[in-house]
């Protein structure tokens, strides 16, 4: 018997890089630098409140609140975010960790119809300006790989590094609550995103699309002041620039399942 220890060992070294680069690219590949967030869709009248908090994809935690200081007007803000990091061994053998998160806020100002006898529906219309950061490790622009492993690889690696006004505007609806107290409602809402800040490894670059369309549906459960919702929808980048090197990471499109608490603490004084 004769001995291949060292030919399978580098071997084995070659293809067991190229399997966590593949990996890791395409665990990298879903990340993009705008996060959006589960729309709010508060249903108040005048004098109520509401706190929400909830997830997204298990991943963003969400929290927002809104409040009817007069008939037929809402005040309303929000907070989101995530965190974490990616650790990536170069090929030298060392061992880089990468901070990875985003943040953001809003505020935003609507219009509502309450129901009434002849007129069961809650419409409303909003908008809003909000800020946002997202930063994150990827790898890009994939070609072939060798003969023998018939996979694409990066052939860069960097940090997307992105900071963003977001202006919004947003139209809703709710039916009224069924015998079980479940209520269904749509919306869709329309983002554009004001970058500050672009860069990957720290050199500036242009985004592919600025506009998003965020059609979504959502349901209420539970009675008295502590309920349940749940959301589901699309975020869809209005334009794609296939020749655009960043078409990737800022003409992406994300789904908007999410779900959480909503709190009305004016009901609270009501409880008997």
């Amino acid at each position: 018997m004769f001995n291949s220890t060292g030919p399978i060992t580098k071997k084995t070294f070659v293809i067991s890089h190229l399997l966590l680069a593949t990996s890791t690219a395409l665990l990298s590949g879903c990340a993009a630098v705008y996060v959006p967030t589960t729309p709010g869709t508060p249903l108040l009248e005048k004098g109520q409140v509401e706190v929400r908090a909830g997830v997204r994809s298990f991943r963003y935690a969400e929290m927002g609140a809104a409040w009817s200081p007069v008939a037929h007007v809402l005040l309303t803000g929000e907070v989101a975010g995530s965190n974490g990091s990616t650790t990536v061994t170069d090929a030298q053998g060392r061992t880089v960790e990468y901070e990875e998160g985003h943040g953001q806020g809003s505020v935003g100002l609507g219009l509502y119809r309450a129901p009434t006898v002849h007129r069961r529906t809650y419409l409303a219309a909003m908008g809003g300006i909000g800020w946002g950061h997202t930063k994150f490790f990827a790898y890009d622009d994939y070609q072939p790989a060798l003969v023998f492993f018939p996979f694409p690889l990066p052939t860069r690696s960097g940090v997307y590094d992105a900071r963003y006004r977001r202006y919004y505007g947003q139209v809703y609806f709710a039916g009224p609550a069924d015998e079980k107290a479940r209520q269904f409602g749509a919306s869709l809402r329309a983002v554009w995103l004001d970058y500050t800040r672009l860069t990957y490894s720290d050199q500036p670059i242009v985004p592919a699309n600025r506009v998003f369309l965020e059609p979504s549906v959502f349901w209420r459960f539970g009675r008295g002041a502590l309920r349940c919702y749940a959301t589901g929808g699309l975020s869809l980048p209005m334009h794609v620039d296939p020749a655009n090197p960043a078409n990737a990471r800022t003409a992406s499109w994300s789904y908007l399942f999410g779900g959480g608490l909503v709190l009305r603490p004016d009901l609270l004084r009501h409880r008997e």
